[in-house]
């Protein structure tokens, strides 16, 4: 955790990181920033064993333009924090700031950081806005590191908003330029590409005029694969209700992306008045918020598709003259758990008990609930496919530069729903693969992904290659780890087959790339992906290592294709099947597999020889297509144990596994 504190009244803010004791239960090491008045921090761990902190700096006055400052600390041998940055004092990011807009993120494996934020464009481009200096008139920048912080490349300006024209007549909407500003937030995500993405709040906004509204939308930005930038608006609200000050329409996006499924999910809220019109605070006359949900699909449209958020909050107060104070449901500054991974999204923010921010003369001074909120992804999955639409992108910029238009018109049937998105161009087979372990211990471990393989083309292939190969940290390909041969039927996917690499521990350290291909081997490549895994350090593991393939074994689930499967066009399983668990014997993770042709309740759970419960695999509704789920042995005693799956309109069936440690 990280947050800021003053030790008195007199005293300074200070930015403070913390981390558990390793050695005392129940205690926590605190580590104060360097230099005093720095607040409101954010911070990103790092695999790598790096923890990186954003900061900004006031000294004391929040009325002129504040710093922004990084810092980051390293976990040391017996667990304790340590900065680690020269001369142990914060790095200098910006001091254009006039607000308190942060975020930072870092990629999988630690290597790659970014920092992003509001900068004020009186400092940046000299537009002057009103009285000079102030929180409306921002864009957004972004800062990226390429070796774990050690060093930043110049900003991405990635609002990149065009200013105003000299002359405003005889068209004054025209010379306004755009007419949105960023306001005071942005949300920064890696997938498991490294590609970043960019969340972040735009409202409306007239320069010439000097006019500033609440009226607001959020945006999403990132680079596409010929290194253009791209902004989608992910939702827009109406004015339908007087936001609290430091507040819009709609605002505080935060993301999340899922390795299991690819999918891009946006938390964030909206001020909401209700169908009576009485949502807001009677102390006030501020409007209420709610907690609102939109996601991304995966593959060639993440990013760039955003369904119709919905709103998972909706505490509506439904008396006149709105809700007295202690009476208020206003749910704000929401954030996703950035590892939320499994069947549930993990939020947390605050029930405001009388809408408006009081230290700015809003309203009563309440206590607060601090809430978690867990949400069913199936759930909101059924949510999107019941609603059936997309949101139509909106233009950031008055020329539209960068505005990215849907071939389907943002029509829901135009792309057959969510997950059936058309993905793959046609005559393509491709290959995906999801890293589950990003860090392999100095001794040697497994590295692990889930792979995925579809061929959209109604042509049956034969024979084809499979084959693994490793590039050292050196730059050096090393292989085949892996090879074999697999027939590929039409309009054919598997997902999540598991393939675990075992890595020895004479590989050097480092940073590596597992690329799988199929094709003829060695040349003949149709479709190829691969996933990063760093080797740690340790004394005198793996520096001098030579190449041996028997020193590499792998492991991987069957390839299986029918040639008389049945595959419906939006290759989905048009049969029920439930698969045995492969490997079998397992240590320490085995997988099943589930075909569903409709949407059921799955009741899975794992049984040991006295029929006690073990663990719990599926209680709920599950989507059609196909799912895999896991076993975990890891605290299990070795033996026979067995699977029951209870399953709607199907029965119940039965799957034995032997663990064998």
């Amino acid at each position: 955790p990280s947050f800021h504190r003053s030790l008195t009244s007199l005293d300074a803010n200070h930015s403070v990181i913390t981390r558990r004791s390793p050695f005392i239960p129940g205690v926590w090491n605190l580590l104060e920033t360097p230099a005093s008045e720095h607040i409101w921090p954010k911070s990103a761990y790092g695999s790598d064993g790096y923890i990186h902190v954003v900061n900004h700096h006031t000294d004391g006055i929040l009325s002129t333009p504040t710093q922004l400052s990084y810092m980051r600390w390293w976990v040391d041998d017996e667990g304790g924090l340590v900065p680690a940055m020269r001369n142990d004092e914060p790095r200098l990011m910006s001091n254009a700031l006039m607000n308190v807009s942060s975020d930072i993120a870092t990629n999988r494996d630690g290597s790659k950081v970014a920092v992003g934020a509001c900068v004020d464009r009186n400092r940046t481009e000299g537009e002057r806005f009103l009285d000079g200096h102030g929180n409306w008139n921002n864009d957004v920048y972004v800062w990226q590191s390429s070796n774990s912080g050690s060093t930043f490349n110049s900003p991405i300006n990635v609002s990149d908003f065009i200013g105003t024209f000299e002359t405003p007549s005889p068209d004054t909407l025209f010379a306004n330029g755009d007419t949105m500003r960023a306001y005071t937030d942005c949300s920064l995500l890696f997938d498991d590409r490294d590609r970043l993405h960019v969340a972040f709040t735009a409202a409306n906004f007239d320069y010439l005029r000097g006019e500033k509204y609440y009226e607001s939308r959020i945006f999403h930005w990132m680079l596409d694969d010929e290194g253009n930038q791209v902004w989608t608006m992910i939702n827009h609200q109406p004015f339908n209700g007087q936001p609290e000050k430091w507040g819009r329409t709609t605002d505080r996006p935060s993301l999340y992306f899922d390795d299991d499924t690819g999918i891009l999910w946006c938390v964030m809220e909206a001020v909401d008045a209700g169908a009576k019109g009485y949502d807001y605070g009677r102390s006030t006359g501020l409007a209420n918020t709610d907690i609102l949900i939109s996601a991304s699909p995966p593959g060639e449209y993440n990013g760039l598709l955003w369904t119709r958020p919905v709103n998972v909050t909706n505490t509506a107060y439904s008396l006149a003259d709105g809700a007295p104070v202690g009476f208020s449901r206003s749910e704000t500054d929401v954030s996703v758990a950035i590892d939320s991974d499994g069947d549930f999204l993990h939020l947390f923010y605050m029930l405001d008990l009388d809408a408006g921010c009081a230290v700015q003369g809003e309203g009563v001074m309440t206590d607060n609930p601090m809430v978690y909120h867990r949400v069913s992804k199936q759930g909101l999955l059924q949510q999107f496919e019941d609603a059936g639409q997309w949101v139509q992108n909106y233009p950031l910029h008055v020329n539209q530069y960068g505005f990215w238009e849907d071939p389907g018109e943002w029509k829901w049937e135009e792309h057959g729903g969510f997950f059936t998105t058309n993905r793959v161009k046609d005559g393509d087979i491709t290959v995906t693969m999801h890293t589950q372990t990003p860090d392999i211990a100095a001794e040697g471990g497994v590295a692990s992904a889930k792979v995925s393989i579809r061929n959209n083309t109604d042509d049956e292939y034969s024979d084809l290659d499979f084959w693994a190969m490793v590039n050292y940290p050196t730059g050096e390909q090393r292989g085949p780890v892996l090879s074999f041969e697999a027939d590929i039927i039409p309009k054919w996917f598997t997902p999540n087959l598991l393939l675990n690499q075992v890595v020895p521990a004479s590989a050097p350290y480092g940073r590596y790339h597992y690329s799988l291909f199929i094709g003829t081997y060695p040349d003949d490549i149709i479709a190829s992906d691969e996933f990063m895994f760093t080797k740690l350090p340790g004394d005198g593991v793996g520096e001098l290592a030579e190449f041996d393939p028997s020193d590499w074994p792998v492991y991987m689930n069957p390839i299986v294709s029918e040639p008389d499967a049945e595959i419906v066009e939006d290759l989905q399983p048009q049969g029920f099947t439930f698969s045995e668990a492969w490997p079998n014997p397992f240590n320490p993770t085995t997988t099943l597999q589930l075909h569903l042709p409709m949407r059921s309740h799955v009741r899975m759970a794992v049984f040991d020889l006295m029929g006690r419960q073990v663990q719990e695999l599926s209680n709920g509704i599950v989507q059609s297509g196909t799912h895999s789920y896991t076993v975990d042995g890891t605290g299990l005693a070795s033996g026979m144990y067995f699977v029951r799956a209870t399953i709607e309109n199907q029965g119940t069936f039965h799957r034995k596994l032997v663990l064998m440690k």
